[in-house]
This record gives structure tokens, C-alpha cells and sequence, in this order.
């Protein structure tokens, strides 16, 4: 019982500390960037899909596996893949993560224990 108290308690810290921290972060930065109305959404970036909860907490990740450009050729919609299937959403209810596709090789030769 103890150790179900104890892991609730870790959740509910990290959760308010990613609240705090990055989405407050991350939010700022996307005020800043958007001085300049230019999105770069791109294929394979993460994103958090802004849903009808206020807390963003609660909006869901995608990936985006095709972008769709408008009349002028700037990015307008996106083709997403998430957990429950593939949505299409306007970039206007996209937060991009800042995470990067990174390709990280390892040796032939590592060995795991």
C-alpha cells in the first residue's frame, strides 16, 4: 500500500515539475517564434495536438508523417499518426516538441550485459 502511495506521489511531482518547467518553456519559446508567423513543421517532428482540454497536460502526441501545403505552398495541415490512429489538424493546433529525429549508431561490436 505504501509503495502504491509512494509511486502516485512520484507521477504527481513529475507531472507538475513538466507543467512548470518545459511546457511553460516551451510555450514562451513559441511566443517568441511566432514574431515571426513562419511555422516549421517538418515530417517526423513531434507534436502536441491541442485538444479540448485546457491543460496541455492532457493533449496528445503525434508524429507527423505528411505535411499539406497551402495555395502558396506554406504548410497549412498535417497528416498525423497517434496511439488511437492517423488525424488530420491544422498547424495552428500544433505545439511542435523540440525533440529531433536524431539517428544514433551504435559499434558492431558493443556487447550488452
Amino acid at each position: 500500500m505504501q509503495r502504491k502511495i509512494y509511486q502516485d506521489l512520484l507521477v504527481q511531482q513529475l507531472r507538475s515539475k513538466w507543467k512548470k518547467q518545459y511546457i511553460m518553456d516551451l510555450r514562451n519559446s513559441h511566443a517568441l517564434k511566432n514574431l515571426n508567423p513562419q511555422r516549421n513543421i517538418k515530417i517526423d517532428d513531434v507534436v502536441l495536438i491541442e485538444g479540448d482540454n485546457k491543460s496541455k497536460l492532457l493533449w496528445r502526441l503525434g508524429r507527423v508523417i505528411q505535411v499539406l501545403p497551402g495555395r502558396d505552398g506554406g504548410v497549412r495541415s498535417c497528416l498525423l499518426k497517434t496511439s488511437v490512429g492517423t488525424l488530420k489538424r491544422p498547424v495552428q493546433l500544433l505545439c511542435p516538441l523540440e525533440l529531433q529525429n536524431l539517428q544514433i549508431s551504435f559499434p558492431i561490436n558493443l556487447t550488452f550485459y
